[in-house]
């Protein structure tokens, strides 16, 4: 007895956003994360939790309205 497969759906498209598809430059997250790490006190340990709010930040700019400004944003 042969058993018969469903096909299965494709995928559906991912929805598009202004920053799906940019590329932030190690340099720029840096920059925006050590001024993070300074405005907290240059704390120890929590460099990937910078660099992480960094990447946020920046992509947040990207989409923002007004261009050049850095919107603050909570960990």
């Amino acid at each position: 007895m042969k058993t018969t497969r469903k096909k299965s759906k494709p995928a559906s498209a991912p929805t598009s956003s202004p920053t799906a598809n940019v590329e932030l430059s190690e340099a720029e997250i840096a920059r925006v994360a050590y001024e993070i790490w300074e405005e907290e006190g240059r704390p120890e340990g929590r460099d990937l939790e910078h660099w992480m709010l960094a990447r946020k930040r920046l992509l947040a700019q990207l989409a923002s309205p007004r261009a050049g400004e850095v919107p603050k944003t909570d960990a």
